[in-house]
């Protein structure tokens, strides 16, 4: 998954069940769509019989 992202992002964080990246405003769309497809493909290789819903947030700090 990081060798993916490694133009695109400066720092990945994964707190409990987040992943946080931290990346350029300009990318963040492109970054939070990759995130959710690879956090999607990483949980159906384990458990592909539940469907997984991932909800991918923009913001300019983490609050939880």
């Amino acid at each position: 998954m990081v060798k993916i992202w490694s133009n695109l992002y400066r720092d990945i964080k994964l707190i409990k069940m987040e992943i946080l990246v931290e990346c350029a405003v300009g990318i963040a769309d492109e970054v939070a769509k990759l995130v959710e497809e690879k956090m999607v493909e990483g949980f159906n290789y384990y458990c592909s019989d539940v469907p997984m819903k991932v909800k991918p947030e923009i913001g300019t700090h983490w609050i939880h």
